[in-house]
């Protein structure tokens, strides 16, 4: 069973930036990038169980390589970039 979920537009503009961002570190390290969190809204998608409840309903999924974390509920964001 697939579930479905959200990356609101102020998300998506967040996950732009850090493609920018790894992009002008090192030519391909963005598309890099975007292949990691693809890869984690799979896994995230076919099985959001795995992943730790954070506060209430939101879960927690790490992208390993590249250290950018995204928490969101009520307003509340934070953005860790090297």
């Amino acid at each position: 069973m697939s579930f479905s979920f959200l990356v609101r537009p102020l998300a998506e503009l967040d996950l732009l930036e850090a493609f920018e961002w790894y992009e002008a570190q090192q030519t391909g390290l963005g598309a890099d990038f975007i292949s990691a969190i693809d890869s984690v809204f799979a896994r995230i998608a076919s099985n959001p169980h795995l992943y730790p409840e954070v506060h209430h309903t939101v879960r927690r999924a790490v992208v390993r390589k590249f250290p950018l974390r995204r928490c969101g509920r009520g307003g509340v964001r934070s953005r860790l970039l090297p």
